[in-house]
């Protein structure tokens, strides 16, 4: 077994140990779980159902997240058809209304080897599907970059998950991110700080 598929951040493991029991609900409401976990140096796993989804770094920066399935999970993809190679495909949270659904009639695939996500780098949100004896669950998950934010699944089985981008957490930049800012603001003060002082200059 490949390490990167033993690797699960005890978060996830607490997340999971607290899900309801949406087998036996009937009107229960989605399960909503809020995760901020890096995968930049490790993949990071979420099972649901017996579904496992897997996170992980590409290094691209315009690309930057891989998904890898087990069990009966399936992700949100386009293509398979003419040129269009098959692929995961993603949501950006201002698209439209900011309504998302992903449900029966959105086409999902499996992905047994970490596949690249075009496109994912900034916020991003994945249909996903765990199947289970006939009946699926629907989720998302919402990635920001290297960082799974959240994820969320419908409790009730067969039945689409709608989602209000509107409410997802606000996005905090990385540590890094903030030191590049840092210092391009100090390289334009200091830029601008010498134009200042040689318009005064006395020859």
């Amino acid at each position: 077994m490949h390490l990167r598929n033993r690797i699960v951040p005890a978060c996830l493991l607490a997340a999971a140990a607290v899900l309801p029991a949406y087998g036996a609900a009937a009107n229960a409401a989605p399960m909503i779980v809020t995760l901020n976990s890096s995968f930049a140096a490790a993949p990071v796993s979420i099972n649901f159902d017996g579904s496992t989804f897997t996170f992980s770094s590409t290094s691209d920066i315009f690309m930057p997240t891989a998904v890898q399935t087990s069990g009966g999970g399936a992700v949100r993809s386009f293509g398979g058809f003419f040129i269009f190679p098959l692929q995961p495909s993603t949501d950006f949270p201002d698209r439209g209304s900011g309504i998302l659904t992903y449900g029966p009639g959105t086409q999902f695939s499996s992905f047994t080897t970490p596949t690249t996500i075009p496109y994912s780098n900034g916020d991003n949100y994945l249909g996903l599907r765990a199947s289970l004896n006939g009946l699926d669950y629907y989720g998302y998950a919402y990635t920001q970059d290297t960082t799974l934010k959240s994820f969320g699944f419908e409790t009730t089985a067969n039945t689409a998950f709608t989602l209000n981008t509107s409410t997802a957490p606000a996005a905090v930049p990385e540590p890094a991110t903030w030191a590049m800012m840092l210092v391009g603001f100090g390289a334009m003060g200091g830029a601008l700080r010498r134009k200042r002082v040689s318009a005064v200059r006395f020859v």
